[in-house]
Parts: structure tokens; sequence; C-alpha cells
């Protein structure tokens, strides 16, 4: 009975330890808050968005694949809606809200870039269903400078 009893206070230990682990209570500086997070602070655009055949960025193409037809439903219809191009120089950090038409839901966002040194850095939901947030930075490594970029939203219509 003893062994059961001290077998079970060790294994929840062991649990209880690697939960606050995991969640960095245990990692960290005393009296510090456990981690050091960067975050990039992005100047919103304020971008209106157009809708396209095709994502023009080649990453979010994978995102039309993926909707599928459930039984007595209507099809899941994909959209892609994207930006004019704009500018971006060394160091900057743009993004903005890019909003769906009604009836859509936002489902993804993507970007491209003429230049290689442009980094997603934000791609996120809104609490709005229609809205998701794109951000990218320019590191300031390669030409061409400023470059173009455009940001996009993948939206879903016929989806719970």
């Amino acid at each position: 009975m003893l062994r059961r009893v001290l077998a079970a206070l060790v294994a929840t230990a062991a649990a209880g330890a690697g939960v606050a682990f995991a969640t960095g209570i245990a990692s960290g500086t005393p009296g510090g808050s456990g981690f050091d997070r960067t975050q990039v602070k992005h100047e919103i655009l304020d971008l209106s968005v157009h809708r396209v055949a095709a994502p023009s960025a080649p990453q979010a193409r994978a995102l039309a694949l993926r909707a599928k037809k459930k039984k007595k439903q209507k099809p899941v219809r994909i959209r892609f809606y994207e930006t004019q191009e704009f500018q971006i120089g060394d160091g900057e950090a743009p993004g903005d809200y890019l909003r769906c038409p009604r009836n859509h839901k936002a489902i993804g966002g993507y970007f491209g870039a003429v230049a290689v040194d442009v980094a997603l850095t934000a791609s996120f939901p809104d609490r709005n269903p229609r809205r998701w947030f794109v951000g990218v930075t320019k590191f300031g490594v390669a030409e061409p400078n400023p470059t173009s970029a455009a940001f996009g939203v993948v939206c879903a219509q016929n989806v719970r």
C-alpha cells in the first residue's frame, strides 16, 4: 500500500514539474518573466483587397487543396483576395487586417515579395471571423531596396 501511494506521489510530482517546465515557469531568471519574447511592431497600411483566381504566392496554393465537401451540404468555395503591390524598405515591418466579403470566413493569410529577405512575421485571425492579419519584415540583406510585396487572404464560403 505504501509503495502505491509513494509511486503515485512521485508520478504526480514528475507530471507537475513537466508542466511547469513546459509553460516556462521553471525557466528564466529569478524575478524575471520566465522568457524574453521579441515582438515586432507592424505599421498598419490600411490596404484594400481585390479578388484573384489563384494566389500569386506559391506557398499559398496548397491552401486551395484543403477544402473538402461534406454530404448534404453546399460545397466549400475558396476565394483569394490580394492587395495592390506596395514598397518595403530595409528594416520596415508593414502589416494589415485583410477582410473577406460577406458570407465568407478568413482561413489564412499569405504574402508575396520580390526580394528573398522579406519574412512573414505575423499571420493570425482577428476576433471577427472575416478578418486576418498579415505582417512582414524586410531584414535588409538582399537587393532590390525597396522591394515590392503584396498581402493576400484566403476566404472560405459555406464553412461553419
